[in-house]
């Protein structure tokens, strides 16, 4: 986009589902997230950088979301411990489509709470004046990763039902409508310009593909026959330490709900958790696609949290057994010690606060009151996030370091090839080399009459008959200036025909 000026319809060179190495539409996803990051790579030039950097403040975004959703649904408390419960979640700061990423996952999650947020106080608080805004974040989230964003529609269908007559209503049609124009315009314009090539890349690949599961990824380890990828098995390591708390806090919710007579809330927070986490078990075939149900799984430890504070006695038993469980699962002393002592500040909230307001001034305990719970958040955001790595590894780094020598060894604008058994589907290597791209095969290496800049592994360079100069060695594929001979080329033409 930034470099050839393609804002309207996203292209690159490698397409992760064909096989073709050329300059081609990306028509599986609408292009927001990807203009977002165009606008940051346009600000501050192409680099890693720039191309998290929107990823990043969403992420910031979504957990003062979560923090102020918290605080509308119960109050500020609980969506204060559920922000801290968001951002250190392993599946949002530590996958490899998380927020440390630069994926359109997050996005949608950001998207997509707004949209169930909005449409929940839409609802419960008869407030529709809101409805434009809630067909604002629904285009949002569609323009982010399309029919993905149907899942968020799902966990708001039992509020449609049971406030029909709010939905019915024409501001509602007004909502829909707000919708249609933001979302439409794209799809239509792809549809001109590429027709059948963009249904079948963003609804026969993307939807029916999927909804058939045939040619579909698959990882082994799943409980029954019909899943694609083990969501059950790896689920508590997504959400590790959480996983351990979330169904104490949920039933801690539930039953303080019940009592209260507040239990709308915790209700739609599970039916959030369960419809979309039941959807991806179903029809998912990737770990991050379950990513959503980090908000409202967070929201139910936040309410737990709140709970303890006024059933302390009772609640606090079930909590410890909790942490006793976590410290034995993880040999984690340091999570265990800091969760530890956070439900020991909620189930004495009230008597420290107490403490405070006798002990010191008014504008003093305000003070006190907002900078502990930062300092402990902080403490404990450090100690579950700050020691995981940025970026996906070995394979991830070592391709970063061949587009990085690409770039700085070829001129602009010349193109690089690919040669047998190169980096097909290599996307870091394409985003960091920046230049055009293309592929060979070994007959066609050996025909080769010009000045050429090709990828190859060490085995194919020991087979080339040009003269040729390394420019970059990465062990596993090395960047080379090849220099053929023009009279021999011209041998090998005359010999062919």
């Amino acid at each position: 986009m930034v470099q050839r000026g393609e804002w309207l319809i996203p292209h690159l060179y490698l397409h992760p589902q064909k096989d073709v190495i050329a300059f081609q539409a990306f028509l599986e996803k609408p292009p927001l997230v990807m203009w977002l990051e165009a606008v940051s790579m346009s600000i501050f030039g192409v680099s890693r950088f720039a191309a998290r950097l929107p990823i990043a403040i969403l992420a910031i975004l979504s957990a003062i979301l979560v923090y102020y959703m918290g605080r509308q649904m119960i109050s500020r408390f609980a969506g204060f411990v559920a922000s801290v419960v968001f951002v250190t979640t392993p599946i949002i700061f530590a996958n490899g489509h998380g927020a440390r990423t630069a994926n359109t996952d997050l996005p949608l999650v950001f998207f997509g709470t707004i949209f169930v947020f909005l449409t929940w106080v839409v609802f419960t608080q008869d407030r529709r004046e809101l409805l434009p805004y809630v067909g604002i974040a629904a285009a949002l989230a569609v323009l982010t990763k399309g029919f993905s964003a149907g899942t968020f529609v799902i966990a708001v269908a039992p509020l449609v039902l049971l406030y029909y007559r709010t939905f019915l209503s024409k501001e509602m049609f007004l909502s829909i409508g707000v919708t249609l124009v933001l979302v439409l315009p794209w799809p239509i314009y792809a549809w001109f310009h590429y027709r059948q090539e963009f249904l079948y890349q963003i609804f026969f690949q993307q939807v029916l593909t999927r909804a058939t599961g045939s040619g579909l990824y698959s990882k082994s380890g799943a409980i029954f026959e019909f899943m694609r990828y083990p969501y059950f098995r790896e689920i508590p390591s997504m959400m590790d330490p959480w996983f351990v708390l979330l169904f104490p806090a949920a039933a801690i919710a539930v039953y303080t709900g019940w009592r209260k007579r507040r239990l709308k809330a915790p209700i739609f927070l599970a039916w959030w958790a369960l419809s979309t986490f039941g959807f991806y078990v179903v029809t998912g075939n990737h770990g991050w696609y379950i990513m959503p149900i980090a908000v409202p799984c967070a929201l139910l430890i936040g309410i737990g949290a709140d709970a303890i504070t006024e059933e302390h006695p009772k609640l606090m038993v079930i909590s410890g057994f909790a942490v006793a469980i976590l410290v034995l699962r993880t040999n984690s002393t340091l999570w265990a010690v800091l969760l530890g002592i956070g439900l020991i500040i909620c189930s004495e909230r009230n008597g420290i606060s107490q403490k405070i307001q006798h002990s010191y001034s008014t504008k003093a305990t305000n003070v006190l009151s907002h900078v502990v719970p930062v300092l402990f958040a902080f403490a404990l955001v450090v100690a579950l996030v700050g020691g995981i790595p940025v970026g996906s590894g070995n394979s991830f780094d070592g391709f970063e370091r061949l587009g990085k020598a690409t770039d700085q060894h070829v001129p602009n604008g010349e193109p690089i090839i690919l040669g047998p058994n190169a980096p097909k589907k290599e996307f870091a290597f394409s985003f960091y080399a920046q230049r055009p791209i293309s592929s060979v095969t070994s007959e066609e290496i050996v025909s080769l009459s010009q000045e050429t800049y090709i990828i190859v592994g060490p085995q194919t360079q020991s087979e080339l008959s040009h003269d040729y100069q390394i420019l970059y060695e990465g062990g596993k594929y090395n960047l080379i200036h090849l220099k053929p001979d023009r009279s021999a080329s011209v041998a090998i033409e005359k010999r062919r025909h």
